[in-house]
């Protein structure tokens, strides 16, 4: 028995030492067979155009003070609600998404009801809206106003009930001013923020326009209201934060967040319980995340150190993948754009434990596909997308006053200008050619435009009719609530 335990101890220990040596070969030859997962440019000036603000430049009176009072005002009444009231509102909310026409308080009580809970929230963000200093700071933590970002989220729906509430009592310049109220703070979120807040501000934006098209459309708004409209959204398109500078804004960041991950020892630095990240922490996914930070990624950060990984080495290839990144995405949309790009960028190959063993600077990799790459092409898509909505409604409203004035809608385009339009808007995703149009045999009409794949495929819309990156087909904005 004891030659037997002898020989089973000897065994374990020669397996051991096998192992261990194995392990140490692999780390000592491991520059020997990496590669880069990024080619090194020359350093560029990546920093946004404007200067960063800081949370303490924000002033009392300033837009993102008052748009965080409205926020946390909602969150403190939504907070006050029972089982029975959410359960209400989210049926009535349903029901909305399938009426984007005026509605009375009658028809739809619960919402009415949460309008006045939420007035002077609403109050605080009209304010906001016409507020100096239209920007919000740059952020140190990033996804630490996520809450705010929520209840931002939420005003903007509850601005657009308003809206339709105000149309049904005929309240048509009121209505307006709530849709443009939405559509002015939420462009403030892209000024200093990340993508994930440009993704909240392009979400509400297409909420807005939609519910300002199907408004509109009935023929009871005055031409001289639907003539203004227009004048404003041209202005609004004109002061659209560039994608560029979104990417810049969200870059800004990087270097704070790498810190942060180093600090950690852990590649998700947005879980770790430190007073300065709000969480919202009755969540259970934040429980998960939290167990996987604390097990997980310290493991992986310090594999990825034995492997190469270091702060500067970090830096040096997160700089080069923004240069690329804003070398491609600089204007005029081409579908090509986002191949060559995904072409140029190392792809996200199977891994042990999804972990880049083969490249150098594997922690770089892995912060970058976290934290950079994630949403960036869905969020330079949905920029050309909101243009070509707004350029859409725009021209939703010219047909509405030329119909108004003249009986009909018109047989083409070129009808509306110069009385309604100063020119036909051009197609974002082909600037060589202007948005189609199109008049049905019953009088319907819609507009639109040859989506993503840059193909006129004769007004037949994409799955769901949305912008995405595979979408086949048009994107259209129809007379009639078809594509609702």
């Amino acid at each position: 028995m004891k030659r037997v335990l002898r020989k089973i101890i000897t065994a374990t220990a020669w397996l051991t030492g096998g192992v261990v040596a194995l392990i140490a070969l692999f780390f000592l030859t491991a520059p020997l067979w990496q590669q880069r997962w990024i080619e090194p440019r020359p350093f560029a000036d990546l920093s946004p155009s404007a200067p960063p603000l800081t949370e303490g430049e924000v002033k009392p009176g300033d837009a993102y003070a008052l748009l965080r009072q409205a926020a946390e005002l909602y969150q403190k009444n939504s907070a006050a609600l029972n089982w029975e009231q959410n359960r209400s509102l989210l049926a009535e909310k349903i029901q909305l998404k399938k009426n984007q026409q005026p509605f009375t308080r009658e028809q739809f009580p619960h919402t009415a009801a949460w309008l006045d809970l939420n007035a002077a929230a609403l109050d605080l963000t009209r304010h906001a809206a016409v507020a100096p200093n239209q920007r919000i700071p740059t952020v140190s933590a990033p996804l630490s106003d996520v809450t705010v970002l929520n209840a931002t989220l939420r005003l903007g729906e509850l601005l657009e009930h308003s809206a339709a509430v105000r149309a049904a009592d005929g309240d048509w310049r009121g209505a307006l001013d709530d849709l443009n109220t939405g559509l002015t703070v939420n462009t403030m979120l892209t000024r200093g923020g990340l993508l994930i807040h440009a993704r909240v501000e392009q979400h509400v934006a297409a909420l807005m326009l939609t519910r300002l098209h199907y408004l509109t459309i009935s023929g009871a708004t005055p031409v001289n209201l639907l003539k203004q409209e227009i004048a404003w959204l041209r202005q609004y398109e004109n002061d659209l934060t560039p994608f560029t500078e979104i990417l810049r804004a969200d870059y800004a960041c990087s270097d704070t967040l790498i810190d942060q991950c180093w600090n950690a020892r852990a590649l998700y630095p947005l879980y770790q319980m430190e007073p300065q990240i709000e969480l919202p922490v009755n969540h259970w996914r934040v429980l998960y995340k939290s167990l996987k930070f604390i097990t997980v990624n310290r493991l992986m950060f310090d594999v990825g150190q034995l492997l190469g990984s270091t702060k500067p080495a970090m830096r040096a290839n997160l700089n080069a993948f923004k240069q690329t990144t804003l070398n491609y995405f600089a204007p005029p949309y081409h579908r090509e754009t986002l191949a060559h790009w995904q072409r140029e960028l190392p792809p996200l190959k199977w891994h042990f434990g999804w972990f880049p063993l083969t490249y150098r600077d594997p922690l770089g990799y892995m912060f970058c596909r976290v934290n950079l790459m994630n949403g960036t092409s869905g969020v330079y898509l949905r920029r050309f997308d909101q243009q070509r909505l707004l350029r859409s409604v725009q021209i939703s409203l010219a047909v509405s006053a030329y119909r108004q004035e003249r009986g009909n809608p018109p047989l083409t385009l070129a009808a509306l200008t110069p009385d309604y339009l100063p020119a036909v808007p051009r197609d974002p995703f082909d600037e060589s050619q202007p948005l189609r149009y199109q008049r049905t045999a019953d009088g319907d009409w819609f507009i639109y435009s040859v989506g993503p794949d840059q193909k006129d495929d004769a007004a037949h819309p994409t799955e769901r009719n949305r912008c995405t990156v595979d979408a086949d087909g048009d994107l259209v904005l129809f007379s009639a609530q078809k594509n609702r």
